[in-house]
């Protein structure tokens, strides 16, 4: 059975004089999306003002702008990201359970230079979830960030291991611990 798209089902609904013109079906559609599908149509189309209001003023899902823009190119997903405030990261990733999205709310954060402080919401999210691939990705990335500060302090960093200890007790059972 063949799924239709949105504009297809609104051309098939609409009376033939409406649907055969395209700029009117299209303005339909925009009303009947959610935000972030909106957000991430205007974003596809450059039109960052448009992105930017419904990313930052009107509130859209972070979640789901996530998910839908993993395979955005980089220079929408930089300008997407840049709407997006640090608090509303956090709470994202801490409702994420898609491992695609949470890389790419990582990735926003990056841009932000605020992984420091993500990547515990990350790997406190995955171990509560029980997510082990995400729970991979978050210790990644925690290696990541926190191995230059050892190397140029010279000395043991306790923020990583604490946080792996932390996260496997409440992810693994108990005889692997």
């Amino acid at each position: 059975m063949e799924t239709l798209t949105r504009q297809q089902s609104l051309k098939a609904f609409l009376p033939s004089r409406v649907a055969a013109l395209p700029h009117v079906v299209d303005m339909i559609d925009a009303f009947a999306m959610r935000l972030d599908e909106a957000a991430l149509q205007a974003a596809r189309r450059k039109n960052w003002e448009r992105a930017g209001a419904l990313i930052s003023d009107m509130q859209c899902d972070i979640l789901n702008l996530a998910g839908a823009a993993k395979d955005e190119e980089a220079e929408t997903l930089r300008t997407i990201g840049s709407y997006i405030s640090q608090q509303r990261l956090f709470l994202a990733v801490a409702e994420s359970d898609d491992l695609e999205a949470a890389k790419v709310l990582y990735t926003w954060s990056e841009r932000k230079q605020t992984p420091t402080r993500f990547v515990p919401h990350l790997l406190s999210r995955a171990a509560t979830n029980g997510r082990v691939e995400m729970l991979e990705f978050a210790v990644e990335k925690a290696v990541e960030r926190f191995s230059s500060e050892l190397a140029v302090q010279g000395g043991r960093h306790y923020c990583v291991p604490a946080l792996i200890a932390s996260t496997a007790s409440s992810i693994l059972p108990e005889w692997a611990r």
